[in-house]
C-alpha cells in the first residue's frame, strides 16, 4: 500500500506598486541633478571662457591708461603746443569710434570713448593757454556741432601764458594790470513824467 503526500507551497503574496513606490527614491538632490543635466555647460552669452574674458578686460583697461598717460604728458610739453587739426582729428575719431561692447569696461564704463574725450577737454585747454585766438576760431568751428559746450575748457580754470602779449586795454599800474577808463561821454539819464509815475505805481504795489 503505498500513501501519496502532497505537499503545496504557497508563495507569498506581495503589491508589487508598493514594492516599487518604496524604492522609489523621492529625494529632491536627483530631480536636481536630472534638471541641471540639460542645462548648456557654458554660463556666459558670447560661449567664451572667463580666462578670454578677462584678459580683453586687461588689454582694454591697459590701452587706455596708455592714451590717458600720453595725453597727460602731451598736455604739459610747452615746448610742443597742440594745434587746431589735432583737435579736429580727435572729433573724428571719436566719431568713428567703434568698441567691444561685450566688455564691461564698454558697456557700462564706456572707458575708451571717456578717455579720448578727456584727450579732446585737455588739448582745447593746452590750445587755450598758448594760442587764446586759434582756440577760439577752433572752438566756434566745432562747436555746438561736433563739441557739446558744456565740454569746453573754462577760461577761469586754465592758466593762460603769461608770455602772451596783453590786450590793448590793458595798462600797468602800480604794478597791476588794470583796465583803461572808458573813451566814450557820460549819458545823463533823464526822468520823463510817465516814467516818475509807474515808478511810483511800482513801489505802491511792492511796499
Amino acid at each position: 500500500f503505498t500513501s501519496t503526500t502532497t505537499v503545496s507551497y504557497h508563495q507569498p503574496h506581495h503589491d508589487t506598486s508598493s514594492i516599487l513606490r518604496r524604492r522609489r527614491p523621492h529625494d529632491s538632490s536627483l530631480s536636481r541633478i536630472s534638471k541641471t543635466s540639460s542645462l548648456p555647460m557654458s554660463t556666459t552669452t558670447t560661449g567664451k571662457d572667463l580666462t578670454a574674458i578677462l584678459q580683453e578686460e586687461a588689454k582694454e583697461i591697459q590701452e587706455c591708461s596708455q592714451l590717458f598717460w600720453e595725453t597727460i604728458s602731451r598736455s604739459c610739453n610747452k615746448k610742443n603746443p597742440v594745434d587746431a587739426k589735432e583737435i579736429v582729428e580727435i572729433c573724428d575719431t571719436l566719431d568713428e569710434l567703434e568698441v567691444n561692447k561685450e566688455l564691461y569696461t564698454e558697456k557700462l564704463l564706456q572707458l575708451r570713448r571717456k578717455t579720448w574725450e578727456h584727450r579732446r577737454y585737455e588739448w582745447l585747454a593746452n590750445l587755450l593757454a598758448t594760442d587764446y585766438d586759434a582756440y577760439v576760431a577752433t572752438a566756434s568751428f566745432l562747436s555746438p556741432s561736433r563739441i557739446p559746450r558744456r565740454d569746453l575748457p573754462n577760461v577761469q580754470d586754465v592758466p593762460l601764458d603769461k608770455t602772451l602779449p596783453v590786450a590793448s586795454n590793458q595798462i600797468e599800474l602800480d604794478g597791476q594790470t588794470v583796465v583803461e577808463d572808458c573813451t566814450l561821454e557820460d549819458m545823463k539819464y533823464q526822468d520823463n513824467l510817465l516814467d516818475k509815475l509807474l515808478l511810483k505805481i511800482f513801489r505802491d504795489l511792492v511796499m
